[in-house]
């Protein structure tokens, strides 16, 4: 029984198998002068926790985790690629870092060793060099820092605890641990503030209600678990920066002042010392918005100049169920009343523009593009097109636009062209002014 609950979990259908076609998901991805293979992304973590649970239920540590031949490099593809008639690169493999069949215990410290994929170019999955975790990236990449790009990272962490002091989870050398440690406390510093996690970089699970307590809830055990049965491996400085994470409660705390470029991510993060927090995301040819698994496509302007301000923490947490998604706060776009897109299991689309950019000195920045749709999008809920521009500075953000245009049909006459300030969880008096000798006008709570 055993077996076939293995075999079955690790079966991949005919279609995926057709490893050099063209068409596919993965064909992109047998080079690996520019790929870490084609499991890379965090679908390896997936498969390293069922990795871990089958090799511990089956209590047999001398078979292998599985018996599905291919998953191992001494498969034959050679020949496979010679009957199917693909390109498939000689001496390839699913998964690098996965040798010859050698037992459970060795299988599963194979999956950890090749986790921290680091890629080698744009639009590939994995750890990328700006901080972010990209999961899936056929289209471009996305920003995974919840679902799943952190549940790789803190599975990583946990089986590396559940293996240590045996042989092969001693084996795992210092760099693996320092990777994870230097992403933990770099990136989750950064987007994350008063211990919420901004939704705009969760990946497919922006619409969670748990995000305002994901500094405590999921950054604090994985800085815990770094910090008690790994400090070995870490240096001094990085050991420190582990241990302040683990003491930080609702943190990170002190906030960290600066502007941060994700440039390979197209985004950016301002926060100030006197607490508060703004960040933007934009998306091109090379990046998009958040994976969709709802019916209806919320998160489609997730990536069309998503302009975030918070002084709380909790401005967009616990109203999302009845937030307006077709105006996002800084969007550009028609003002829409009609359903949006059903296209669940699926993310929003790349742009179609090739310019998008962002550039720091570490205390202000300035991001960046032109916003407009992907002609290769079927569904297109996107009517204008514009040059946005951003500029952080110490007392906030400048936001500047241009050329704003329509450029589809949209829903129909009298729908305006609008950019939405903010949609935030209102909490107190409004003050308004348009211009600098324009009247202002209080909206009492």
């Amino acid at each position: 029984m055993t077996r076939l609950v293995s075999d079955v979990m690790f079966a991949l259908t005919t279609k995926r198998r057709k490893l050099g076609d063209a068409s596919g998901r993965w064909a992109d991805l047998l080079d690996f002068s520019t790929s870490n293979g084609v499991w890379s992304d965090a679908n390896l973590g997936h498969r390293g926790k069922t990795f871990a649970v089958l090799a511990w239920a089956l209590q047999d540590y001398n078979r292998p985790i599985t018996y599905v031949p291919y998953w191992y490099d001494d498969y034959d593809f050679d020949s496979l690629a010679k009957k199917d008639s693909l390109p498939i690169p000689h001496n390839f493999s699913l998964v690098r870092s996965l040798g010859s069949v050698s037992g459970a215990p060795s299988d599963v410290v194979a999956i950890l060793a090749g986790s921290f994929v680091r890629p080698f170019r744009i639009k590939s999955s994995g750890y990328l060099p700006d901080g972010f975790i990209s999961h899936h990236a056929d289209k471009g990449n996305d920003a995974a820092l919840n679902a799943y790009g952190f549940a790789w990272l803190e599975t990583n962490v946990k089986v590396a605890s559940i293996v240590r002091g045996t042989v092969r989870g001693d084996s795992l050398p210092d760099a693996w641990f320092q990777t994870a440690a230097q992403y933990l406390t770099y990136t989750y510093s950064k987007v994350c503030f008063r211990g919420h996690l901004d939704f705009a970089f969760v990946g497919r699970s922006y619409s969670s209600d748990r995000l305002h307590a994901f500094w405590d809830a999921s950054i604090v055990p994985v800085a815990a678990t770094l910090a008690s049965d790994f400090s070995a491996r870490l240096p001094g400085p990085l050991l420190g920066r582990v241990t302040a994470v683990r003491d930080a409660a609702a943190g990170p705390s002190p906030n960290p002042a600066g502007n941060t470029a994700f440039w390979v991510s197209n985004a950016m993060v301002h926060r100030a010392a006197a607490g508060w927090y703004m960040s933007v995301r934009m998306r091109s040819r090379r990046a998009h918005g958040n994976e969709n698994f709802d019916k209806i496509n919320k998160c489609w302007h997730c990536g069309s100049g998503f302009l975030q301000a918070r002084v709380h923490g909790d401005e967009y947490d616990q109203i999302r169920a009845r937030m307006d998604w077709r105006a996002l706060p800084g969007v550009t776009e028609e003002w829409r009343r009609d359903a949006m897109p059903e296209t669940k299991g699926d993310m929003e689309g790349a742009g179609g523009n090739t310019f998008a950019a962002v550039a720091s000195d570490g205390e202000l920045g300035v991001a960046a593009f032109e916003n407009s749709q992907h002609e290769a999008e079927t569904m297109s809920y996107a009517a204008a097109a514009s040059s946005n521009g951003y500029f952080f500075q110490s007392f906030g953000a400048v936001a500047l636009g241009a050329g704003v245009r329509r450029v589809g049909a949209g829903e129909g006459a009298g729908r305006s062209i609008v950019t939405t300030l903010d949609q935030a969880r209102w909490r107190g008096n409004i003050t308004l002014q348009v211009g600098a000798a324009g009247a202002r006008e209080v909206i009492a709570f």
